[in-house]
């Protein structure tokens, strides 16, 4: 994955050090010990709107819908709502076995995903 987008600017996805693209605190602040947890997960918009800023209006399967059923158990914001980064994706994704999982963020593999909410 490139450290910089088809337009020039950073990828967050691909740079670390670039937390502060979604996050109110940078890199620095994020990794303190004396930072509440609460305040390192504070992002510079609602869950959708963060991602947004790079992946325009027309991004996103299923945000803002309520889901008929969810078998995992996947995380949906307040509203009981779909949204990019807590529902579906999962930015800090760590080790995934599924490489589009990995390539895209998902939160689980994807047909685990995707029949999470979807019979076919």
């Amino acid at each position: 994955m490139s450290a910089t987008t088809d337009n020039g600017t950073v990828n967050p996805h691909a740079d670390t050090d670039h937390c502060g693209s979604c996050h109110i605190l940078v890199k620095d602040d994020l990794l303190r010990n004396d930072v509440a947890t609460i305040k390192k997960s504070e992002l510079k918009g609602g869950p959708v709107e963060v991602c947004r800023q790079c992946h325009g209006i027309g991004f996103g399967h299923g945000v803002g819908k309520k889901p008929a059923m969810n078998r995992e158990n996947l995380p949906l914001d307040a509203a009981g709502v779909i949204t990019c980064a807590l529902t579906c994706h999962d930015i800090h994704l760590a080790e995934a076995k599924d490489p589009r999982q990995k390539q895209y963020f998902l939160r689980l593999p994807s047909d685990t995903l995707c029949y999470s909410c979807h019979d076919k």
